[in-house]
């Protein structure tokens, strides 16, 4: 099985800010043609879901693209935060969230989006606070994959002890999914220049 890792589209993105809310016979005429053997994953900083409308545009746009895997972060969503797209979880996606503690969701909260055709393998689910969470898949032919999803906070005062924490829960789930042989797929926005010489 390929994978096939895509870059956040920043002109996709501002115009999706822009997308009127999709009616369910878009959904219907998406055309679901991709190649059994191949994952298409992408990533994307949503800078907020409260927006209406921006999910339905959101997942609209993954499925005229094609992506099989999703990954939001900085949703700034609360547990007692609804999202109101039930359809879409029946018609294309299913969805997986960590949200932000109620009163500060700001810079917070990830989300994982699966194409129905494969959400069936999903397994093991973990999480760290508010802003890293993996999925385990299972697939036919002893292929194992591990997907981990992060927003890693900007370096500033008070988010020191946060970023170590979430840096160690990803090396344990990295470390832990080898140990399985897993696949791993890291994916996110991870707020720092990993090599500064660059």
């Amino acid at each position: 099985m390929n994978y096939q890792a895509h870059p956040q589209d920043s002109h996709q993105a501002q115009n999706l800010q822009m997308c009127s809310t999709p009616t369910q016979q878009d959904y219907a005429e998406l055309t679901q043609v991709n190649d059994q053997s191949t994952f298409k994953i992408g990533s994307f900083n949503v800078q907020g879901l409260k927006k209406g409308g921006k999910l339905e545009a959101l997942c609209l746009w993954g499925g005229e693209k094609g992506y099989d895997i999703i990954a939001l972060q900085e949703t700034n969503m609360d547990n007692g935060g609804k999202i109101a797209a039930s359809y879409i979880k029946q018609e294309y996606y299913k969805m997986w969230w960590v949200n932000g503690k109620e009163g500060s969701t700001r810079g917070t909260g990830v989300g994982l989006l699966m194409s129905n055709r494969w959400a069936q393998h999903a397994g093991r689910i973990s999480t760290c606070g508010s802003r890293g969470q993996s999925r385990d898949f299972n697939f036919k032919g002893r292929l194992k994959v591990r997907v981990i999803n992060c927003y890693i906070p900007s370096e500033g005062k008070g988010k020191g002890k946060e970023i170590s924490d979430l840096t160690k829960w990803i090396k344990d789930e990295y470390t832990n999914a080898k140990s399985e042989r897993r696949q791993v797929v890291l994916l996110g926005d991870f707020n720092a220049v990993c090599n500064p010489k660059l």
